[in-house]
């Protein structure tokens, strides 16, 4: 009997189901989250966000706005994330993701509790600075 996650066929056209961009402009570390934030990604999220180099002078923005799904580990990870930039005392800030995203962060009671970016104009659609095309590489 299988027991683990469900098995699906793989097509190479097929997007990936959890991917990272990362861009720098000034002291602005982005990562453009894409896909689904679950706990078979949710490390990757924190890998990534431990290899950027954060000062007082600079920010983490994680955009959500490409996620189709988060979980409670995505969530956790992100949280964890938050604390990391407080703890070196840089800025953080998440734009807000698809209906269904932000209503996960809601039920969680973390919609109020967590830095959502209004205004979406200061962050660009797409990428810019130094982009990392496959994932990131700070």
């Amino acid at each position: 009997m299988y027991a683990g996650e469900p098995l699906r066929y793989v097509s190479p056209d097929d997007p990936p189901r959890f991917a990272i961009q990362y861009a720098i402009c000034a002291a602005e570390h982005k990562l453009v989250l894409t896909g689904e934030l679950d706990m078979g990604s949710a490390r990757e999220l924190g890998a990534a966000v431990a290899r950027i180099r954060m000062s007082r002078r600079t920010a983490l923005v994680l955009d959500l706005r490409r996620l189709t799904f988060i979980d409670s580990a995505g969530m956790h990870m992100i949280v964890m994330a938050r604390e990391l930039c407080a703890q070196q005392r840089c800025g953080f800030m998440l734009v807000p993701g698809q209906r269904q995203v932000q209503r996960a962060f809601e039920i969680c009671g973390l919609l109020d509790r967590l830095p959502f970016r209004r205004d979406h104009a200061k962050v660009g659609s797409g990428l810019s600075g130094r982009d990392s095309p496959g994932g990131i590489r700070p």
